[in-house]
């Protein structure tokens, strides 16, 4: 009898678990879409810095800044270790003419 029941029990968990959702691979798409969202925000960051380098106008010291600041309103997911970096960019920015 009590073999029956551990067969019962395996067979039902097996069962269970192989009709449950792949949650595996809903966190590695999430991943993929927070990683794509980082790399789009870093780029845009790239870009203003670039622009604000080659021509330190007012209006691409603001683009830097916002594009900064929105970086690091990202959350630790894009900014691992940069936070004290992109403050310091935010802060050292004087955009008023």
């Amino acid at each position: 009898m009590k073999k029956i029941i551990l067969s019962v029990v395996v067979l039902g968990t097996i069962a269970f678990t192989s009709c449950s959702s792949d949650d595996g691979a809903d966190f590695l798409q999430q991943q993929l879409a927070q990683e794509a969202v980082c790399d789009s925000l870093w780029d845009n960051q790239g870009n203003a810095a670039s622009a604000y380098f080659s021509d330190n106008s007012t209006a691409n010291c603001t683009s830097y800044k916002e594009a900064t600041q929105a970086l690091l309103n990202s959350g630790a997911a894009c900014v691992d270790g940069s936070e004290e970096y992109l403050q310091l960019t935010i802060d050292g920015l004087n955009c008023a003419n």
